[in-house]
């Protein structure tokens, strides 16, 4: 799967990295814990959901604070902070309006950012998650000691504790990708910080202002977020509908036939089509891993045109105009507009 990695900065100055794979609508899954940019499109565990979500959106996915490449020891692990997160990174792509997919703890953030930016999110996919960190299975002070404890070393029997708890029917060797993943992506101190800090949130209230179409999908047998929650969950969202899968995972496996239910509830709810025969003009990379927007953009100044008159060509912003000429410029290697202009003749993007 073909991805461009980027770095954006939160609020607090925390560094984000995030990845973009895939054309089309965008959808942004607002971050969990047990992810890398780098690694995880090839990991077993994840690989299958970014090649499913990048085959008809522009899929956008970033690493948690404390976790795979974004910066691992940030000094807050709050809500706000993981809210501010995502802000900063569909700030940094220009994204005026997206759709968005929260994932167990990811849930939360992607319950407040909708709750306060409604125009921005047009529909909402909510898979294991939760409103209340009581919700969720133990996280007590003793679970924190054994994340701390023993996390980074080569074979960790807390780490695998978690992948079992996760991934009760995976097989071993997906429990050991889960637990090699688990490894790379963040220290057992962060671990702890992100479980406490999920087990402390509470957004029961943000729900009811919620009025963006949502598809709410739990696992029938999960035990480490109780199907219940879901259920609960949507019935206090204005605009929801409950979908139950048949399975025990918190993390779908490729192999189960859940993950097909899955794919076809969310590409149903979305309005994706199937890829068996793409139109490879459509897939073709543009140089130096432009976004289509961006390239718009390009040849709009290109001709002239002021940020004013592009963001009413294009129904966006000044100020998305203005994130998407920083990124032209640093992604062309442009001192300023009028480089980036002869660089795109020289492209063929004129």
């Amino acid at each position: 799967m073909d991805q461009t990695i980027g770095f954006c900065t939160s609020a607090d100055g925390t560094r984000i990295a995030y990845a973009v794979s895939g054309r089309g609508i965008p959808l942004v899954r607002a971050a969990t814990w047990m992810t890398h940019v780098e690694l995880d499109q090839d990991s077993p565990v994840w690989g299958h959901w970014w090649r499913e979500l990048s085959r008809y959106r522009q899929f956008i996915r970033y690493d948690q604070r404390g976790c795979g490449l974004s910066d691992r020891h940030p000094q807050d692990y709050s809500l706000e902070a993981r809210v501010q997160d995502l802000q900063a990174v569909v700030d940094a792509l220009g994204l005026e309006r997206f759709d968005l997919l929260g994932h167990s703890h990811g849930g939360l953030t992607a319950i407040e950012y909708a709750a306060r930016n409604p125009p921005r999110v047009s529909k909402l996919i909510l898979f294991g998650s939760f409103a209340h960190g009581q919700w969720i299975r133990d996280v007590s002070e003793a679970s924190q000691v054994i994340m701390r404890s023993g996390w980074e070393r080569e074979t960790s029997a807390a780490r695998m504790m978690f992948a079992i708890r996760m991934m009760p029917d995976a097989s071993k060797d997906h429990l050991v990708a889960a637990s090699s993943l688990l490894k790379n992506s963040m220290s057992g101190e962060s671990a702890a910080n992100l479980a406490a800090s999920a087990a402390s949130v509470d957004v029961m209230d943000r729900l009811a202002h919620i009025q963006t179409p949502t598809l709410v999908l739990h696992s029938s047998r999960s035990e480490e977020v109780p199907s219940e929650t879901g259920r609960t969950t949507a019935a206090l969202l204005p605009n929801a509908r409950f979908v139950e899968i048949d399975s025990s995972n918190h993390v779908l496996l490729p192999d189960e036939p859940a993950w097909d239910d899955f794919r076809s509830h969310v590409r149903a709810f979305l309005g994706g089509e199937s890829d068996e025969s793409p139109d490879q003009d459509s897939l073709t990379p543009l140089p130096m891993n432009l976004f289509e927007r961006e390239a718009e953009v390009l040849r709009l100044i290109a001709r002239g045109e002021t940020d004013q008159s592009v963001a009413d060509n294009l129904g966006i912003s000044v100020r998305t105009v203005g994130n998407h000429v920083t990124n032209i410029l640093r992604k062309t290697g442009s001192a300023n507009r009028a480089q980036a202009s002869a660089w795109a003749a020289l492209n063929g993007l004129l």
